[in-house]
């Protein structure tokens, strides 16, 4: 009793998952893969980035962030972010704003379609049952295909901000950028299925991922003579993801509108030592672009 009285105010949603397999029917209209957003542009409001060892180069970061992609073979990404909120500054004002600048390319060496089965939700409702909020999602599962591509990725890279002073020393804070590339390997996933149910409607699924493993080389540094305390080591290594919207706005209404991209990365690099950095971004632009190789006449496949 005393357990439940002090867990039941922690626990504020409750999913709860119904299959409807068996008591819906439906025919495919839609399974394209390849028809997905082929540029982005995501704003970035209160994007964080932080390094464990470095508590003054703590940011809250403003910026954009996205690509071009030319029929999922060259990609062309992009970053810039500026710090509209960074610890160090609090100290002291003469602290620099946290920055990072990125922009690079990626080629896809490796595509396929391959056979999976989603969960289509038809339906979701929010209900309050004994003190909780109790959100009941119907699914359907359906047979579909999804788009794989795998290759190599490199580019331009700059960060910079304030150091925290190591302990023992007199530093002070310390500013510093840093300057140099990036390269590694990459992997994206997407889908893009549309059913007619007899009951819902048109409902669907579809979802853009895009994985990566960076080694970075940064040895061009503003800061000359570090303490001995600082990770002053021009290689790093980086693991992150992007989850960004598969759709355009007017497509996606009212089925499976994805419509907050999000970013995670964590790694280890110059000075900051290990790190991590992550956003909810607001989607700016989200288009098929025929200038870079949208599809308008993939053939569709239908089943009951």
């Amino acid at each position: 009793m005393l357990l439940r009285k002090i867990l039941s105010p922690a626990i504020l949603f409750l999913a709860v998952n119904l299959s409807a397999q068996d008591n819906i029917s439906y025919k495919v209209v839609h399974d394209r893969p390849r028809d997905v957003n082929n540029f982005v542009m995501a704003l970035d409001l209160a994007q964080l980035d932080f390094g464990f060892k470095n508590i003054d180069g703590l940011s809250f970061n403003i910026g954009v962030w996205g690509y071009a992609n030319y029929r999922h073979t060259l990609c062309a990404d992009y970053i810039f972010r500026m710090g509209w909120f960074t610890a160090g500054r609090l100290g002291d004002k003469e602290a620099r704003r946290h920055t990072q600048v990125e922009a690079g390319v990626s080629f896809g060496l490796l595509q396929r379609e391959v056979q999976k089965v989603f969960n289509v939700t038809l339906k979701s409702t929010t209900s309050r049952q004994n003190n909780y909020d109790v959100t009941t999602t119907q699914y359907i599962q359906v047979p579909g295909l999804q788009y794989r591509v795998s290759g190599v990725r490199a580019g331009f890279m700059h960060y910079g901000g304030p150091l925290s002073e190591p302990k023992d020393t007199d530093f002070g804070i310390v500013n510093y950028a840093v300057y140099g590339v990036y390269a590694g390997l990459f992997r994206t996933r997407t889908d893009n299925l549309r059913i007619s149910t007899d009951k819902y409607g048109i409902r669907g699924y579809s979802h853009n991922v895009r994985v990566y493993l960076d080694a970075t080389f940064v040895p061009v540094s503003t800061f000359k003579d570090p303490d001995p305390a600082y990770y002053n080591f021009p290689v790093g290594v980086r693991l992150g993801a992007w989850i960004l919207p598969s759709l355009p706005r007017k497509e996606a209404k009212g089925m499976y509108n994805k419509g907050v991209s999000w970013q995670m990365e964590i790694g280890l690099r110059r000075f900051d030592g290990f790190y991590m950095q992550g956003t909810l971004a607001v989607p700016l632009a989200r288009k098929k672009l025929k200038a870079l190789g949208a599809e308008d006449n993939e053939p569709v496949r239908t089943s009951e």
